[in-house]
């Protein structure tokens, strides 16, 4: 991964209870279906909500 930013209303503190995470990513060399689920899913157990992914 190159890079990882969060944005939306989590970046803004305007979340709220039901808001998930939004992370824009940049992978360093192309990247599979699979590799991308798996970091969807790290980020959603590490931070314990729904996350979106924007590549």
């Amino acid at each position: 991964m190159k890079t990882l930013a969060l944005f939306g209303s989590t970046a803004h503190n305007q979340a709220t209870a039901t808001s998930d995470l939004d992370f824009l990513v940049e992978f360093r060399t192309a990247t599979t279906l699979n590799q991308y689920m798996t970091l969807k899913f790290f980020l959603e157990d590490l931070f314990d909500t729904s996350v979106d992914l924007v590549t």
